[in-house]
Order: C-alpha cells, then structure tokens, then sequence
C-alpha cells in the first residue's frame, strides 16, 4: 500500500491540475455586436451612396400603398377597363428575399411613382392563393410577373432584382402613350 499511496496522489496530483486548467480557462470576451432587437432592425438605416434603406413598419406600409387590396379577379377587371398592364409580387410570409424587395425596390420613391403612373400593382401570397400559384407555375419566392391589360403574361422575374432593373423591366412593358403631333415634345 505504501508503494501504491504516492502514486495514487501523483494520479490525483495530475488530474486535478488538468481539471483546474480546463475549468478556469474562460472564452475571450466577445467582440461581436449585441443582438438587434426586432424594432432596431426595421429602424431607418443609410450605407452611402447605394441608399440600404430599411423602413418602419408604418412607414413600409405607407410607401406600398400603391399595391392594390381588391380581389384578383378584380384587379384583372380594373387592368382591362382602365387599359393598363399589372404586376404581381408572388411572396410568402416566411420569404426573406421578398421583405428585402420590399425594402429595396418597391418601397423606393422611383419604383412608386413609376408604378403609380403605368400600372397596377399586386402583392399576392402565393400559400392563401395556392390557385393562382399553381396556374402560373409559381415555384419559388419571390417571383414577379408582369401581364398586359388584357391578363397575358408578358415577363417573369424569379429571385430578388434591384430597382434599376426592375424600373427598366416596367419601361419595357408600360402602357403606351398614343402617338399625337406633339408627341416630339416628350
């Protein structure tokens, strides 16, 4: 026994060393930021000259307005009576990408006003009206299509587009204005 007692310690010695330099080893303090709190995130944010820009709910609800509310049916109604082509923003709730359009494209002034002026617009959540998903083979989210007056789709966009590409994509499809004798004034 008293050959075994010193080695017994030196065992005990051993492992209570390795238990202390482990157990009082502490991580190095973070550096990374706090955690955003979901107000913070939707707070007004600038980042140079590209403009990220991200709204408050109420100001996000406000500049998409222009996105009508009626039913499908009659926004199909109101495009042919008023002779002006639509889009429809295709998206699910759980869609990141389709909250970041929101935030990047259609709530920026110039997509607004250009939409205002040559279009109706639609927002439609494609898992409410898996109908209507399903006859234009929506699959993906954020998907946009743009029709003609008359109901005919003449685009689709599948993913998130900026709002130089979107505004060009409307240019493309907007309703014309008839040719007059001053129409070399435009």
């Amino acid at each position: 026994m008293n050959k075994l007692l010193p080695i017994i310690c030196l065992a005990l010695l051993c492992s209570f060393s390795a238990t202390a330099q482990y157990s009082s080893y502490s991580s190095p303090p973070s550096t990374a930021p706090p955690a955003k709190t979901h107000n913070q995130v939707l707070k007004v944010e600038e980042a140079g000259d590209q403009g990220l820009k991200l709204y408050s709910k109420t100001e996000l609800q406000q500049r998409l307005a222009y996105f009508s509310t009626q039913s499908w049916e009659a926004l199909k109604a109101q495009a042919k009576t008023q002779n002006k082509p639509f889009f429809v923003a295709f998206e699910t709730p759980w869609c990141r990408v389709c909250k970041k359009m929101d935030h990047e494209v259609y709530a920026r002034d110039r997509v607004a006003n250009y939409a205002r002026n040559h279009f109706l617009a639609y927002k439609l959540d494609g898992e409410q009206r898996p109908d209507v998903a399903q006859r234009y083979s929506i699959s993906s989210y954020p998907t946009l299509l743009i029709f003609d007056q008359n109901g005919s789709e003449v685009k689709r966009i599948i993913g998130a587009t900026t709002e130089n590409q979107f505004i060009e994509v409307m240019k493309q499809f907007s309703a014309k204005v008839p040719h007059t004798k001053y129409s070399s004034f435009r």
